[in-house]
């Protein structure tokens, strides 16, 4: 993709960070030209400082790599929380949030959860719930938010009187969906609690992790799971999770027993955690670290920059308006519910029959070939993701003529079928 191209597709796969880029670079030159057997174990461990001086000349970049708990207490910084909660490491977040269903739903007698559930996540709560004899109680919002324009105080006396009425005591909540609604997490379990506990709750944080404030919605959580190749811009994909010290206690001694007895085999999650706790087993299975690294750098680059996460997803705020207003002028309407609910992922669609005839790959085409990366749905629909610094001049002028021209290019098209 050519450097003058307008990113705005970071919810599904953000562009590698250009501090990811140096980290993996010097990491693939370290590995390709010396490697990694005399002093590979401590390096993963302990970090750069232990490789030979010439070495550490020879590829700098790899400064930002200070170990897995370096690694880990850099994730803790850059959400900005003052609590200390456990994290865990995987190369998929699938797994992480298979391992949290499978703890709530065996913790818990009724599990309430909403229509925001990213449609994997609700397989594995369905799959759970048979498997448990837990009942999954839903609550459906999409509607009230989206078209009804209800507002946040609404939606939590709903949500909460549902929790409260059918007695259920664990809850699973997305904090940002994938088309763009900001769920009021805090709020909902602070006004829950006020009438009755919350034994477990886990929440969904793919997309908010690194693009809403998410150390509130981290202390409350007893899981709260993320990857880090969207807006971390690691690119290269690893499961997060944050978890709260209740669940396994003061320390992990019993997470490699509980993975085998939950049937998660994650060789990224087993070797990260005997790294930390110097109890590698002399027959390790071999593993793809260079997600790592990546994220090192990403995460050095992020603490490095000069504004918070609050500030800059003030930004993303700023830039959807701004983007929905050019939108509107060109013949496109903007799904966007109250303020409360709103993120910096935008989602936005046709006024045009024509553009609506239009496939997901036609769609895309059209305004990849004006320079614009996004993400399109059936029915001519299309998501943006907004960045965190104010739009360019020559950016927005890529906007009008790409979203006027798309009427035009659905009336050229090909029928689909």
């Amino acid at each position: 993709m050519s450097p003058g191209v307008l990113y705005l597709d970071t919810a599904r796969l953000g562009r590698m960070a250009p501090g990811a880029r140096r980290v993996v670079r010097d990491f693939v030159g370290l590995a390709g030209e010396v490697g990694l057997p005399l002093y590979g174990e401590e390096f993963l461990r302990s970090g750069f400082s232990v490789l030979p001086r010439p070495l550490q000349s020879r590829f700098s970049a790899l400064s930002a790599w200070t170990g897995v708990a370096g690694l880990k207490s850099a994730f803790r910084d850059v959400v900005e929380t003052l609590h200390h909660p456990g994290i865990f490491l995987a190369h998929r977040s699938a797994l992480l949030m298979r391992l949290a269903i499978q703890m709530l739903t065996g913790r818990c007698r009724r599990v309430l959860t909403t229509d925001f559930d990213w449609s994997a996540y609700g397989n594995l709560l369905d799959i759970a719930r048979r498997e448990s004899q837990t009942e999954i109680c839903g609550v459906p919002l999409r509607n009230s938010i989206l078209r009804e324009k209800a507002a946040v105080g609404e939606i939590v006396s709903r949500v909460a009187s549902a929790f409260v009425g059918q007695e259920c005591d664990g809850l699973f909540l997305t904090a940002v969906t994938h088309d763009g609604i900001r769920f009021p997490v805090v709020e909902l379990v602070r006004e829950i609690e006020r009438q009755r506990p919350v034994r477990m709750l886990v929440v969904d944080g793919a997309q908010a992790f690194c693009q809403i404030p998410t150390a509130p919605i981290i202390e409350l959580a007893d899981f709260f799971i993320a990857g880090c190749h969207k807006w971390l811009s690691a690119f290269e994909p690893l499961g997060i999770a944050f978890t709260n010290p209740r669940v396994f206690g003061p320390s992990t001694r019993r997470l490699p027993e509980l993975l085998r007895h939950h049937g998660i085999d994650d060789p990224l999650l087993n070797f990260t955690q005997q790294l930390e706790g110097n109890t590698l087993d002399a027959y390790t299975e071999t593993v793809n670290v260079a997600p790592l690294f990546a994220c090192a750098g990403a995460l050095k680059e992020a603490l490095r920059g000069a504004i918070s996460i609050d500030h800059s997803f003030r930004q993303r705020l700023l830039n959807a308006n701004r983007v929905a207003e050019t939108a509107s002028e060109a013949g496109w309407k903007a799904v966007q519910p109250a303020i409360e609910f709103q993120s910096g992922i935008l989602l936005l669609e046709p006024t045009s029959e024509s553009v609506v005839q239009l496939s997901p790959l036609q769609l895309r085409t059209h305004f990849h070939n004006r320079r614009i990366s996004l993400t399109a749905y059936e029915n001519g629909c299309i998501r943006l993701s907004m960045p965190d610094r104010p739009f360019k001049a020559n950016d927005l002028d890529l906007l009008p003529n790409a979203f006027l021209s798309a009427a035009t290019a659905g009336e050229t098209a090909l029928p689909v079928r």
